[in-house]
């Protein structure tokens, strides 16, 4: 299989309610669990990348890697650029092949929002790649920023963004946040609801990690088409690692290793499951 833009995986997705699972992976392990969990459950699969993955393992790296895992596994993989900020670094990732991004100007003022999000569909448009942005401010913890200033995205602004942008994914502000929730999640089902049938657009749901399964398939008959999750798989590959090298005196990576990745797989399998992405390859 090859590498894939997200257009007609969320239009199949948005008719036939369920979502797409979009894996953060930091590591060549992390990405091919990810693949190797879509291939059991014959599902495509979205791996995010993030900025701080490219400054470890090379923008170029990742993607060569994605392209084998897709052959090898036989699934159809986007590969996604999360939560840039930089029209250098989308730039280069659309060169190297990456199928999506995420242009992430949530910080700036509406206007410049816009303008950002505008200048890197122009870009995407030119390697036949997908565009997703987010609108409104999503609280907690991405890579080592911490945001807490949250606010929700209102539904007509999120039309005349759409509109202005011409993206093909929004991530809206609905009550979700990065990183793990330390209070009770309480998602605006009715705000998912308003947004979806405004801007008919798929929706991203930012902040997958600890959201009840009942929530997500309540999300996604909102108009959820994207989930992601990256928060839960560090603490479990983490954990995993620590419960091996106990052992000082296995001193082999293939062995340590493959036990995260092992556990990963376990996870990602049944987030699949959750969400309703079983069997769509026939469908594709």
């Amino acid at each position: 299989m090859r590498l894939i833009d997200s257009r007609h995986v969320f239009t199949l997705a948005l008719k036939d309610k369920f979502a797409i699972p979009a894996f953060n992976a930091h590591n060549m392990e992390m990405l091919q669990a990810a693949v190797m969990a879509a291939a059991e459950v014959e599902s495509p699969v979205i791996i995010q990348i993030s900025e701080k993955t490219i400054s470890y393992a090379g923008l170029e790296t990742m993607a060569a890697i994605c392209q084998a895992a897709a052959k090898q596994y036989g699934v159809p993989v986007v590969l996604h650029l999360d939560h840039s900020k930089n029209l250098n670094t989308i730039e280069s990732c659309l060169r190297a092949g990456y199928t999506s991004i995420m242009a992430d100007g949530s910080e700036l003022s509406y206007e410049a929002n816009v303008d950002f999000v505008r200048r890197a569909v122009s870009l995407a448009r030119l390697y036949g790649a997908s565009v997703e942005a987010e609108l409104g401010r999503i609280g907690g913890v991405e890579d080592d920023y911490v945001n807490d200033d949250t606010y929700l995205t209102a539904p007509e602004l999120a039309l005349e963004f759409v509109h202005e942008t011409g993206i093909q994914c929004l991530a809206p502000s609905v009550g979700n946040q990065h990183g793990m929730y330390v209070n009770e999640v309480s998602l605006d089902f009715d705000r998912i609801t308003a947004i979806s049938q405004i801007t008919q657009i798929p929706l991203a749901l930012h902040g997958g990690s600890g959201i009840l399964p009942e929530d997500l398939t309540r999300a996604i008959r909102c108009g959820i088409a994207k989930l992601n999750i990256g928060t839960e798989l560090k603490i479990i590959f983490a954990n995993a690692l620590r419960s091996q090298l106990t052992d000082i005196t296995n001193v082999q990576p293939w062995d340590y290793i493959h036990c995260a990745r092992t556990e990963l797989v376990h996870y990602m399998r049944q987030k699949f499951i959750d969400i309703g992405a079983v069997g769509i390859l026939s469908k594709l």
